[in-house]
């Protein structure tokens, strides 16, 4: 069986996810008798895990990472090893907030007006280079611009699109048409710019060769979501600028931002009957590919934002394969609420998951088709750069009680949203960071596309728990001990499978990045179905374990 057909037919769907994360919560609180903010601590904390019982599928799609476009060292070669070792093999592009809904792709340039202010874009980030990129992981998630014209004197231009979806996944023999844009441009046909994709640079360049890249073999490329926040875009009275949609007017100073509020042009019904259009015509290109839209993160997003998630639904869910949307945890200290409040935001992260997933299908129930839920991705899922940490591995425990939920509550992709930086890899690729950690932790347990989740159980709040059953028959379990000062005695109790006596056992926590070491690997020569192991504090484990001839 191939893995895409694994995916499709193992795959698990959002709504059948819900009740169980919240059974996992109330199961915690019962046998605890406790609330999930006690102070107590067990002596032993009980962990349960049944190989058996399926949860849901790790696909090519699953973990990835954004390719900001203001570093050229996101596209270069040396970084796949890196990012292979973790599984984030998704790259998100154009991966820079604000800059999506301005690129020009066959250009590799940004629109301008008057009152735009331009991000930086550097030479070698242009979508030849992160297509040659891609074709080597073998997965994306590409942002196309909703918001501009070539030319900076209207909105988007879904020919355009449709042309992109030609250069990354057509075949070069194809004479289909794809016609004259609103403005004027003529895209050609669909063979045109896979021919382009296929060939070698010429001589002499005539601006496109950044686009030849001998490629012969379309990418394949199939998550494609149309702008970046468009509900962000003035007509709720937002800054138009960290949203740029110029299918209103155009502002020509900051001090016409303030015409774009209730401009009809911006208004949630004008943005769905554009993404339809824009579906459409990507679709006639290539109609395997997924159409995503990012909306507002409910429940509280919608209070900012009312009636966009609905309008758009109501209008547009049957053009809608997924929903992008946004998670980052705020919990903060006083008294300048500048710094992270860590306990919290690990506590928060089921019933904040939970409350998600469960406002997002209460809306799909009322305004989508029956039998149409498009998937969820979170583009990205982080935590606040900004915000002052008491512990740096505060981003690995988080992730990793965060990342493996969302994988198994259905999510398309979750995407963290940097790779060169203080969380994740160094320019020089020097150090590694917390949050590269991270993801190398999940990659173990989940390793290849086909691993399965299965349902896992702790006793306690303060270690979480996650377990696959890998393709390759290998036993795999994570235990997060979220406390910062106290070792987790946790009893495991596996059902299910026959584990091995041998097993390999991995660690990343707080002593580890405080003395700049990686992961700790070590040997178990006794493992056994009910096995006894101390987790130190604020770290993660691993274990891997043949299951038993």
């Amino acid at each position: 069986m191939t893995t895409e057909r694994r995916e499709s037919t193992k795959h698990v769907t959002v709504a059948s996810r819900i009740a169980r994360i919240c059974e996992w919560s109330l199961w915690s609180v019962s046998v605890v008798g406790l609330s999930l903010c006690s102070t107590l601590v067990q002596a032993q904390i009980k962990v349960n895990v049944d190989f058996s019982k399926e949860s849901n599928i790790l696909t090519s799609y699953s973990m990835g990472a954004a390719a900001v476009m203001s570093n050229s060292t996101n596209f270069a070669p040396g970084v796949i090893p890196y990012l292979r070792s973790t599984g984030a093999e998704t790259l998100v592009y154009p991966g820079t907030p604000q800059v999506a809904d301005l690129y020009q792709w066959e250009s590799h340039s940004l629109a301008s007006y008057k009152g735009a202010s331009a991000p930086y874009l550097a030479p070698e980030s242009d979508f030849g280079h992160f297509a040659v990129l891609a074709s080597q992981l073998g997965g994306g998630v590409v942002i196309v611009n909703y918001g501009s014209n070539r030319s900076g004197t209207g909105g988007g231009d879904p020919k355009q699109a449709a042309a992109w979806v030609a250069y990354a996944n057509a075949n070069s023999a194809s004479t289909q048409v794809i016609g004259k844009g609103a403005d004027g441009t003529d895209w050609h046909t669909v063979g045109y710019w896979a021919a382009m994709r296929s060939a070698a640079p010429l001589a002499q360049d005539d601006g496109y060769n950044f686009l030849r890249i001998g490629q012969q073999k379309p990418l394949n490329l199939k998550l494609w979501q149309i702008g970046d926040q468009l509900y962000n875009n003035g007509f709720y009275g937002a800054t138009h600028a960290s949203e740029p949609d110029l299918h209103g007017s155009i502002p020509t100073s900051a001090r016409d931002l303030g015409r774009l509020n209730k401009n009809p042009a911006l208004a949630p019904a004008a943005i769905a009957q554009n993404v339809a259009l824009y579906a459409d015509a990507m679709k006639a290109v290539d109609p395997t590919i997924k159409i995503g839209v990012a909306l507002p993160t409910p429940p509280e997003g919608n209070g900012t934002f009312p009636d966009f998630t609905r309008t758009m639904l109501r209008k547009a869910c049957s053009a809608i394969d997924y929903v992008g949307l946004t998670w980052t945890p705020t919990a903060l200290l006083p008294p300048d609420y500048k710094a992270l409040d860590e306990a919290q935001s690990l506590s928060n992260i089921k019933n904040q998951v939970g409350t998600v997933l469960r406002s997002y299908l209460d809306e799909v129930g009322q305004d989508c088709p029956k039998n149409h839920i498009p998937q969820i991705a979170f583009e990205p899922a982080t935590v606040p750069t900004w915000a002052r940490r008491e512990h740096a591995v505060f981003d690995t425990l988080w992730l990793d009680a965060s990342y493996p939920l969302l994988i198994e509550a259905g999510i398309v992709n979750v995407a963290w949203p940097e790779l060169y930086g203080d969380t994740f890899l160094s320019t020089d690729k020097s150090k590694l960071g917390p949050a590269y950690y991270g993801l190398q932790l999940v990659h173990i347990i989940a390793h290849t596309p086909g691993d399965m989740f299965v349902v896992a159980g702790s006793s306690d709040a303060a270690v979480d728990v996650h377990a696959t059953r890998r393709r390759d028959g290998v036993l795999g379990v994570m235990l997060v001990n979220e406390d910062p000062k106290r070792p987790a005695t946790v009893k495991l109790s596996l059902q299910g499978a026959r584990a091995d006596s041998k097993a390999k056992r991995f660690d990343y926590g707080w002593k580890q990045q405080t003395s700049g070491a990686g992961l700790t690997i070590s040997d178990i020569t006794d493992f056994s179905n009910d096995f006894t192991i101390t987790v130190p504090p604020y770290t993660v484990t691993d274990l891997l374990v043949p299951q038993a001839k």
